[in-house]
């Protein structure tokens, strides 16, 4: 953006190697725009004063991709096809806020393009819209795509443009054609972006030039307070008042002093009337970031209404609401200018947008599953790194169960719905309904991306009169008996111990001989039930089972959870000549021969003859 005058210009063109497969890698792997969420924005303390910001912030977006170039470059105007590199990178600034404001990738190819322009039109080379005003516009937009995107690949430009800004000490070169209030003006935007870009990244080397820069100005301004109310080029004195409550005073804050000299800014730029150097909706843009400046500094709501008052007519003067605003009052709606539109997007529209980082939120930790008062199941989980006060926008968790196993949670219903900061749930009677249930809870944030916690379970195998042959999921170690059967009336219960160990082992209640004292979820039992029983067990679902086969005959134990584990699956692995089930009915040994394509299941006990020593490793 130079001045506003329609007449051909020249570009001195800067030739730059790019590692453009970098980039063009990462469109591919970003969102596409019909695969976005649709983000439910949050509701800012200002909702009612801001509520119209999004909408016309979003056509803003638009009008500016209506004047992007085949070349990437960003026009100067609906009727001035002439591009500029600062344009440009103002068009990258706003698609990438509306990506973290909307959740709707649709201009990232425009980014890229944008960006490619750039490059070989860098910002420090800008001969005409200003070396230190375009390498402010860089950082700026750097800052956005990399906040929005999470790609560092442009890093290399800001860093180039930070160190122009801050060779020059924020003052433009003599070659450029600038008299000293503009020059003025631009130091307030160049150091003000160099601030703010270098803080968040944590480069305090960078921060401090920006605030030595902005310790200048101030100093100019006391010497000549009317530089916060004139006008030169494209910038007026918002941009030096920004310029210094941004940077000197964001270390050194002065109330007074903001009392003292915001007043001096103007609320309204009278009518210049049209023609070159004149541009009443671009001052006026300025001061509203100025004024906006004050009231972020001071919380003085008479500067957030002469703000808001500017923004207002700014909206209103977008007459064929397309998104895009003339650079004077009463100019025609078919020539509205791009950088008068990135003004008023920038200092003015995106106040009281809500923003977000289009990640999804830390994962919830499951840090107990039991049954408790006999009937219920209680979960208590850790909260969502994103659940708090300055941490995130988790708005809810949802607990998803289902009483068919799935990995990932699939076909999973949606069993209730609590708030944020909640870390507990009870399932009514999931304890006492002899069913095995599944659970996930999963926390979702306010652009309606969730993340799941570890599976936890709540195991039941109900066991009937007799010998029932079983195994216990979920006791890690040894766990001595009588915890592992709590609740299961038996007689007798028994292990065989494999070829190379004792043939069989023996635990009787109230006896004093036996050798079997503790269980674990990798042995089988015979157990001899004296009446009708449940086995419940509580705990995380593993991710791997892992069995041990000796060559001959073992009794097994099948805790995996996978739904299919077939027989098949287990001779994929190992070397097997028959595999043995319980089946009630089948008297006198309770056994039944597997056929390859029956299914392993948790719970359940498992003879099986192994032709060679192996390890099996199950997948959940």
């Amino acid at each position: 953006m130079g001045e506003p005058v329609r007449r051909l210009r020249f570009r001195q063109i800067a030739s730059i190697a790019v590692a453009i497969l970098t980039v063009a890698a990462a469109l591919g792997a970003m969102q596409s725009s019909s695969e976005s969420p649709t983000p439910r924005l949050l509701s800012p303390a200002n909702e009612t004063v801001f509520s119209g910001n999004l909408e016309n912030f979003s056509l803003s977006a638009s009008f500016m991709a209506g004047l992007q170039g085949v070349d990437g470059g960003m026009e100067e105007a609906e009727d001035n096809i002439y591009n500029n590199t600062d344009n440009t990178l103002e068009g990258i600034w706003i698609w990438c806020r509306y990506y973290r404001a909307t959740g709707d990738n649709v201009y990232f190819p425009n980014v890229l393009s944008a960006w490619n322009y750039s490059m070989n039109n860098t910002a420090w080379t800008e001969w005409d819209s200003g070396r230190v005003y375009s390498s402010a516009w860089a950082l700026l937009a750097e800052r956005e795509y990399r906040m929005a995107y999470g790609l560092t690949d442009m890093m290399w430009y800001a860093n180039q443009s930070a160190t122009y800004i801050i060779s020059r000490n924020g003052w433009e070169e003599p070659v450029l054609p600038f008299d000293d209030i503009a020059k003025r003006h631009i130091m307030g935007w160049g150091a003000g972006a160099l601030y703010k870009w270098a803080t968040q990244l944590g480069n305090t080397s960078a921060a401090q030039s920006a605030v030595n820069i902005g310790d200048l100005l101030r100093i100019a301004i006391e010497g000549d307070t009317s530089l916060l109310n004139n006008e030169s080029w494209a910038l007026a004195g918002g941009a030096s008042f920004w310029g210094v409550a941004t940077t000197y005073l964001a270390e050194n804050p002065n109330a007074s002093w903001i009392d003292t000299y915001a007043p001096l800014m103007k609320i309204v730029v009278p009518d210049p009337g049209s023609g070159p150097g004149r541009s009443q909706n671009g001052w006026e843009a300025w001061y509203a970031l100025g004024w906006w400046a004050a009231f972020n500094s001071t919380g003085n709501q008479t500067y957030l209404g002469h703000y808001q008052n500017i923004t207002d007519r700014l909206i209103t003067r977008d007459g064929d609401r397309d998104g895009g605003v003339p650079t004077n009052v009463g100019d025609p709606d078919d020539g509205d200018e791009s950088w008068v539109t990135a003004y008023r997007a920038y200092f003015c529209l995106r106040q009281g947008i809500p923003i977000y980082d289009h990640r999804p939120p830390g994962p919830p930790e499951i840090v107990s599953i039991e049954v408790t008062d006999t009937a219920n199941v209680t979960l208590n989980w850790n909260l969502s790194s994103d659940d708090g006060a300055g941490t995130g926008d988790v708005y809810a968790y949802e607990i998803l169960s289902s009483e068919i196993f799935n990995v990932s949670g699939a076909g999973y219903q949606l069993l209730s719905t609590v708030g944020n900061g909640t870390s507990s749930f009870v399932h009514t009677g999931g304890g006492s309904d002899k069913k095995t249930h599944f659970y996930f809870v999963a926390a979702r944030d306010f652009e309606d991306f969730t993340s799941k916690s570890e599976q936890a379970v709540k195991f039941s195998r109900d066991l009937t009169l007799g010998p029932n042959l079983v195994s216990i999921p979920l006791l890690g170690g040894d766990v001595p008996i009588a915890d592992a059967l709590a609740g299961v009336s038996y007689d007798t219960v028994r292990a065989y111990g494999g070829p190379a160990g004792r043939p069989w082992l023996l635990h009787s209640p109230g006896r004093e001989y036996g050798d079997l004292t503790a269980l674990n979820s990798s042995m089988a039992i015979w157990i001899n039930v004296t009446a009708p029983s449940e086995i419940i067990m509580t705990g995380l679902v593993p991710h791997t089972t892992t069995i041990v086969f000796e060559t001959g005959w073992n009794l097994v134990g099948f805790t995996s959870f996978a739904a299919d584990f077939s027989v098949s699956s287990l001779k994929s692995q190992i070397p097997v000549l028959r595999v043995e089930g319980f089946s009630g009915t089948d008297v006198p040994h309770h056994l039944r021969v597997l056929a390859d394509a029956d299914l392993f299941s948790a719970g359940n006990g498992y003879w099986v003859r192994a032709d060679a020593d192996g390890i099996v490793t199950i997948v959940s």
